[in-house]
């Protein structure tokens, strides 16, 4: 069941319809959504992100703007760490016409403003990465501030806005097949058994070679098949653990794993602790 959280709910000054805190404030475990534009810069955690019914890894550097309405989550007792934004446009005044024009806008600024929602992602260069923070910083301290200013604020949203869109304009170009593995066929990851399965249906469905399908995995993704494959099946036990429906076996047998030894053993290495450890500390 999804919730919509409304912007007046976070903002620190009523007339100005901005607000911008971490991602554990404001992005709940469960399905919802916001009335507004949702800006999301990853700065930790390796986690996965739903944005319904896509699913994607969030990773250090990963970009996410949601349009409102646009239905997402993080996974519960996520770690991901980041900043994130939510605002009106009309916040940005003037501004606003200019960079509607500006190349990349409307793929960092979502403007599907419906029931449907619209979300757009990428991933920051390293060499921008540094940038992006340092004006997402200067963001929160102004916001913060007890003598904050709305025009510096929305003097640095901009700022920031007009270097994302260079980031996606000037980004290293993949083939767009890559960019949608994790969003086309999610039955793929849910079903593999092993990292070999995971791989040879991945690349048959790219039409790309196995060993190419490996590099491009890691260099859009940040990580393996198979440390994703884990993590993915991870997070799913770990909701059936809560739902307290079935044993550790049947869990392991649910979630695609060889055998509840092997789910330990995978489980241990992410999550530093044994399903039978996670189920008591939070049941």
């Amino acid at each position: 069941m999804k919730t919509i959280t409304e912007l007046k709910e976070y903002q620190k000054y009523p007339d100005f319809a901005f607000h911008i805190g971490t991602i554990a404030e404001t992005e709940a475990a469960q399905a919802h959504s916001h009335d507004c534009v949702n800006l999301l810069v990853v700065t930790g955690g390796n986690e996965l992100y739903t944005v319904e019914p896509y699913t994607f890894i969030a990773i250090p550097g990963s970009v996410y703007g949601a349009a409102g309405n646009t239905v997402h989550c993080f996974n519960k007792n996520s770690s991901a760490q980041g900043y994130s934004i939510l605002f009106d446009p009309s916040v940005l005044g003037d501004s606003l016409d200019e960079l509607t024009n500006i190349s990349g806008y409307n793929k960092i600024i979502p403007q599907t403003l419906n029931n449907e929602g619209d979300l757009s992602n990428f991933l920051l260069e390293p060499k921008h990465y540094e940038e992006i923070i340092f004006i997402l910083q200067k963001l929160q301290e102004e916001y913060y501030s007890a003598n904050a200013s709305f025009a510096m604020i929305r003097s640095l949203l901009v700022q920031l806005i007009i270097e994302l869109c260079r980031c996606y304009v000037g980004r290293k170009k993949t083939k767009p097949e890559a960019m949608n593995l994790l969003r086309d066929d999610k039955t793929i990851f849910d079903t593999a058994i092993n990292e070999k399965m995971l791989i040879s249906q991945m690349a048959a469905k790219s039409g790309i070679s196995e060993q190419h399908f490996r590099r491009l995995f890691h260099k859009v993704y940040g990580t393996s098949p198979l440390n994703h494959l884990h993590l993915r099946k991870v997070i799913n036990a770990k909701k059936m653990i809560l739902e307290n429906k079935y044993s550790i076996t049947e869990i392991a047998m649910r979630c695609g794993f060889c055998n509840s030894s092997h789910m330990s053993r995978v489980f241990k290495k992410i999550e530093g602790m044994s399903p039978r450890e996670y189920k008591k500390m939070y049941l």
